[in-house]
């Protein structure tokens, strides 16, 4: 089956504006039973969704002896130099094993697509979902060589996430490392974040920027419930050249979809100063 400048908001009003370019093939041996033995694939050019450019996708995946697998190579290109690859399978018991990367992805291109400020850049990145496809465990690693934006530059960040049991319990860790960026005249030469995840709350383990002796150094925890998040510094110091400031105390904050908190804190200096913040609410503006 081929198409041409298929809208899916035409079809349906609540789906998305799409304008798709491509063809769609289906083979099955039995009907009564399409993911016995059969092969789908599907394939888009110089496509539109919502307000996102692809250049090419190319999916497809096959099935046989109830175990399905993706077809290589399957890709989305959204431009030159900009390709994510996809692999894998699942067995008959749900057990799920793909594979989502990039190499030397160009942000710039990337961005334009997306409808993004245009980064200049590029990154590598690896994506693993492993385990029961219900409950899946999620490995991550990206790495960006280099980004830039007008007075913004960032010279080598990596970041690496682990999780386990993705949707019930979602335990593991995060890192996120930067060498060096600047902003202006604000210069970092070292940037650590350092998380351990565990259910709907982060720690943070470790939170560092630093340039030389200059450094601003935290920990504490952030707590996703239905309606609010709560924002904990259990340790917060900052250190310029003889100078610092460090906290007594929590540092307190709760976000909801009205109001923000800031809770009282208080903060000795290195000259045996106190600063106390009182506590605000504010109320933010309505939508409407």
């Amino acid at each position: 089956m081929h198409f041409t400048n298929l809208n899916l908001a035409d079809m349906k009003p609540n789906l998305i504006s799409t304008n798709l370019s491509g063809s769609f093939y289906l083979k099955t041996e039995l009907l009564r039973d399409p993911f016995l033995n059969g092969i789908v694939s599907a394939k888009l050019f110089h496509s539109i969704i919502d307000s996102a450019y692809l250049d090419t996708v190319n999916f497809a995946i096959q099935a046989k002896d109830h175990m399905i697998k993706i077809i290589e190579p399957s890709y989305v290109q959204v431009g030159e130099s900009s390709v994510f690859y996809f692999a894998g399978q699942l067995d008959k018991n749900q057990m799920v094993d793909l594979r989502f990367t990039t190499e030397k992805n160009s942000i710039r291109v990337l961005t334009s697509a997306l409808d993004l400020p245009p980064f200049q850049g590029s990154f590598d990145g690896n994506i693993f979902l492993t385990g029961k496809l219900s409950d899946p465990d999620l490995e991550g690693y990206f790495w960006i060589p280099n980004l830039s934006k007008d007075s913004f530059e960032l010279d080598s960040m990596i970041m690496q996430i682990n999780l386990k049991k993705l949707v019930t319990s979602r335990q593991g860790r995060g890192l996120i490392m930067a060498s060096y960026w600047h902003y202006d005249s604000l210069e970092i030469n070292q940037t650590i974040t350092n998380v351990i995840f565990d259910s709907n709350r982060v720690v943070i383990d470790t939170l560092l920027f630093a340039n030389n002796l200059n450094y601003i150094s935290s920990t504490g925890s952030i707590e996703v419930f239905e309606d609010t998040v709560d924002i904990v510094f259990d340790f917060f110091r900052m250190n310029y050249q003889n100078t610092w400031l460090e906290n007594e105390g929590n540092i307190y904050f709760r976000l909801a979809p009205e109001e923000y908190v800031i809770e009282s804190a208080i903060f000795r200096e290195s000259n045996e100063g106190i600063i106390e913040v009182i506590k605000k609410v504010a109320w933010l503006p309505d939508d409407e």
